[in-house]
């Protein structure tokens, strides 16, 4: 998988990522809105730091998802953040392989534990199946996601 560093593509690229892989769940997607664009401006206001905790994935050289992640917590953990594969190229295993060289930088971190979280809306299966085969397990789920999405799955990797 080729990677490309955030200040490869201008201002708004992660937003619109985002905006574009949600598009068919439109009630989340309005909701959600204003935070796909503060989490862009805080990326691209801070790119010396983030560029190390996240990349977008490439295929045959066009954008095709990203990926992000929390350093903070460690030496205890990391949190996996953002992440989307844009829908022309889903079903194909792109989401495993970029979250699979996520995991292999993390791992260089050695945290006590990865942790995720996603929705539990049938919109939302093939990502926690995505967690799943690569090793992280369901820890509970929570009623305190953003409406209309307000069930979380919460889940953890021990690397």
């Amino acid at each position: 998988m080729q990677k490309a560093a955030f200040g490869d593509y201008p201002r708004g690229t992660l937003h619109a990522m985002l905006a574009e892989a949600y598009a068919a769940n439109e009630p989340l997607s309005r909701v959600s809105e204003a935070d796909w664009r503060t989490f862009d401006d805080f990326v691209y206001n801070n790119l010396s730091v983030l560029e190390r905790c996240g990349f977008i994935s490439m295929q045959a050289g066009a954008p095709a998802g990203f990926i992000t992640w929390d350093p903070r917590p460690l030496p205890g953990g990391v949190i996996i953040g953002h992440n989307c594969i844009l829908p022309a190229y889903r079903g194909r295993g792109r989401g495993k392989e970029q979250l699979g060289a996520a995991l292999a930088v993390i791992r260089t971190l050695r945290p006590g534990e990865v942790t995720v979280s996603t929705g539990g809306s049938g919109f939302f299966l093939p990502a926690r199946r995505m967690y799943e085969a690569l090793g992280f397990r369901e820890t509970g789920r929570t009623l305190e996601g953003p409406p209309p999405e307000p069930e979380l799955v919460l889940y953890r990797l021990v690397p």
